[in-house]
């Protein structure tokens, strides 16, 4: 029961640029929320982490960068991209 009331309750900090951990790649960041609600099919989940990030205007190509390689505006939609996807 509780898991599946996690799958639709996901935390979204107000200050999403200090809660991304800078050694973390994108699509770790991006697919942490996907890991921790059991999702664990690899090929989708990285295509699924290549569709958000072209839902927040950022290109596959971002896909391997840092979080320290984008401006403030992309931070804030990194950190905000993982609650916009509900097909987990």
């Amino acid at each position: 029961m509780l898991r599946e009331v996690r799958r639709e309750i996901q935390i979204v900090f107000q200050d999403p640029i200090s809660s991304l951990d800078p050694r973390m790649r994108v699509k770790d960041i991006v697919k942490e929320p996907l890991r921790a609600s059991g999702f664990n099919d690899k090929r989708r989940s990285d295509e699924m982490v290549k569709e958000m990030l072209e839902i927040i205007d950022l290109s596959p190509e971002h896909y391997n960068r840092l979080p320290h390689e984008f401006s403030d505006g992309q931070w804030q939609r990194i950190g905000y991209s993982p609650r916009t996807d509900k097909q987990a």
